[in-house]
Parts: C-alpha cells; structure tokens; sequence
C-alpha cells in the first residue's frame, strides 16, 4: 500500500496546490472584478455628468434658437422700417426737386426785377439831372426879378 499511499499524498498534495491555485485565481478575479466594478461605476458616473451636461447644452440650444428667432423677426422689422424710410426720402427728394425749379424761377423773376430797378434808377438820376437844370434856371428866374432894373 506505500505506493497507494504516496498516491493518495500526491493526490492530496495536488489537490492542495490546485485548490490553492483555484484560490489565489478567485482572488485575482475578485479584485480584477472589484477593480471592473470600480471602473464601470465610474464611467456610469461620467455618463450621468454627461447626460446633465447634454440636457443644459439643449436647452441652452433651444433658448438661443428662440433668441435667434427673435432677432430674426426684429430685423424683419427693421428691413420694412427701412424701406418706409427709404421711400419716405424719395418722396422728400421729389419735393426738393420742386423746390429747386421753384427758386430758379424765384432767381429769373428778381433778375427781372433787378433790371427794372436798375432801369428806374437810370430814370431817377435822368430825372435828378432834369431838376438840377430846373433848379438853376428857376435860380435864375428868382435872380432876375429879384434884382431892380437898371437904371441909366
């Protein structure tokens, strides 16, 4: 029986090592799980933060879409504002066009008036001149039968 013996020692011694060699495996794979665990935990984690920080983003997102479509109508409004302007200054433009001919007509009329007046004051100065003439020979009227008559 030795040799059953020794058998069953090196059954025995075998079967200490493979058990031995199964628990130092469990303890490996119990940490590698722990590890895993820890990682997974971890990355559940991240995609919650994630998760979050999509939500704000999207609703940042919408907000900006709303903002944006504000502006848009406001520049709509602007554009059809402008153009009302711009028509209104067209029509100023017209009138000022009017103005224009008006007063160039206004210019030849006191050009007109400015050679009339210039006509009448060569008439005054005729006149003036007429006057002077008058003057002296009613001076000399005035002298004659103011002065007695000679007597020889």
């Amino acid at each position: 029986m030795p040799a059953s013996e020794e058998r069953l020692t090196a059954l025995e011694k075998t079967v200490t090592s493979l058990r031995n060699d199964f628990l130092q495996a469990i303890v490996e794979n119990t940490r590698s799980m722990t590890t895993l665990n820890k990682v997974i935990l971890q990355q559940e984690q991240n995609a919650r933060d994630a998760n979050h920080e999509i939500t704000i983003l999207t609703g940042v997102v919408a907000s900006q879409g709303r903002d944006i479509k504000d502006i848009k109508t406001r520049m709509d409004g602007f554009d059809l504002h402008f153009a009302s302007q711009g028509r209104d200054i067209e029509d100023i433009k017209t009138r000022m066009d009017g103005f224009d001919l008006h007063f160039a007509s206004l210019e030849d009329k006191f050009a007109s008036l400015d050679g009339k007046f210039v006509s009448l004051d060569g008439r005054f100065t005729s006149l003036e001149d007429k006057f002077t003439s008058l003057d002296g020979k009613l001076e000399q009227v005035l002298q004659i039968l103011t002065t007695p008559p000679k007597t020889d």
